[in-house]
């Protein structure tokens, strides 16, 4: 069997009316791509940081690029040194370009779940609904799993950590969807295709991480009817798994819910 890689991260946004939207998506990369997924994120440090001794050691973060964008930010301080080169707005953008770059290399496709918070509380009360995490990851593993079956693979996930606790709570769902199945997947398929989740924090500089940290911010912002032009998302939403079939990138790359 081919060895695959999904990389997840995850993002929550707000719109004008301040409904909440929350989003977990990443990029599945095949085993035999990783290599130049590495090589092409550390080109793109070197470039950034070429003052830097070991550039390839910085970890590439969406979060301090949105804050070095943000006079608050600049003008406290906030900004870690080697975050201060995106306080200009064409460096910014040209980051964000070379990113798109390497989604046009064509070697990740991107795989979600994204849900409008508060219109999914409209139709259930929030005593009785399941948590946001257990709705988006059973689909995204249903949908990873369909990936897998279409290209006779089977796939490790690698969710960032969030501490022992959340990352403990989010095990013992991913071991609950594999045991039982999906709403429209069986568990011996998932067995058969699935293997473990792991965790590895930011500080292990995991390539496929820094490239799922650019992944979910767009598509919420997208769901709440919020710009997208400082991000990726016209370029990564061209990369969306589609099943085989016309269209089905809504429903088998990122789904939106309800």
């Amino acid at each position: 069997m081919k060895e695959y890689s999904l990389y997840l991260d995850e993002s929550q946004t707000h719109d004008k009316d301040d409904n909440q939207f929350f989003c977990i998506a990443g990029v599945i990369v095949a085993k035999e791509d990783e290599a130049c997924i590495q090589s092409a994120v550390h080109r793109l440090k070197e470039e950034f940081w070429p003052d830097y001794d070991n550039p390839g050691a910085i970890i590439l973060h969406e979060k301090d690029i949105k804050a070095a964008a943000n006079p608050f930010f600049r003008k406290k301080n906030k900004l870690s040194a080697e975050y201060q080169v995106f306080k200009q707005k064409s460096v910014r953008r040209r980051l964000y370009e070379k990113i798109e770059g390497i989604f046009s290399l064509d070697k990740m496709t991107v795989l979600g779940s994204c849900i409008d918070v508060s219109k999914l509380y409209q139709y259930f009360p929030q005593e009785i609904l399941a948590d946001r995490y257990l709705i988006a990851i059973q689909i995204i593993l249903e949908n990873f799993v369909h990936f897998l079956s279409v290209h006779n693979g089977e796939g490790q996930i690698y969710y960032e950590s969030r501490g022992e606790v959340p990352d403990r709570e989010l095990q013992l769902r991913f071991n609950h969807i594999k045991a039982i199945g999906s709403m429209f997947v069986n568990p011996y398929v998932l067995q058969r295709h699935l293997r473990e989740i792991s965790f590895p924090s930011k500080r292990d500089n995991v390539e496929g991480l820094q490239i799922a940290d650019f992944v979910p911010n767009g598509f919420a912002r997208h769901a709440a009817g919020l710009q997208t032009k400082d991000s990726t998302y016209s370029t990564v939403r061209k990369y969306r798994y589609a099943g085989g079939i016309a269209d089905g990138y809504k429903r088998f790359g990122v789904k939106f819910i309800p």
